[in-house]
């Protein structure tokens, strides 16, 4: 078995939600790593165990094999703007589809549109 050292800083991590299609896993692992509800977030431990497992699962050609780009990427989209599922095929996204970031409650999407204001960012600060 191969062992990888992997050396990323989160702002690493979170520059590849794009490359999705390139490495599938990333979906379910960085959804779960920004999970907005906290009970199901995954915790450092469990990410690097969970990433460990699927790395067990690839063969050595799989490991060693060069990621090509095969379309423009947007390194500055943020990472709640992207569907990390979208072009992933359909068997993959039903094996892992429990790891799937729920869309949004309505009240945060609220909350939210009302933080981007300055007015509203006070009002909910002294609200809490």
């Amino acid at each position: 078995m191969t062992t990888i050292h992997l050396h990323l800083t989160w702002a690493a991590w979170a520059s590849t939600y794009h490359m999705t299609d390139l490495l599938p896993i990333l979906a379910p692992l960085l959804d779960m790593m920004t999970c907005w509800d906290l009970r199901r977030r995954f915790t450092a431990s469990e990410a690097l165990h969970f990433l460990e497992d699927r790395m067990a699962e690839l063969s050595e050609v799989d490991l060693a094999s060069k990621i090509i780009l095969t379309k423009p990427r947007d390194p500055y989209k943020k990472y709640n703007e992207c569907d990390r599922w979208e072009n992933l095929s359909p068997g993959f996204v039903e094996r892992w589809q429990a790891y799937r970031e729920k869309p949004l409650p309505l009240h945060v999407l609220l909350l939210r549109r009302i933080c981007k204001t300055q007015r509203g960012a006070l009002i909910v600060l002294r609200t809490r």
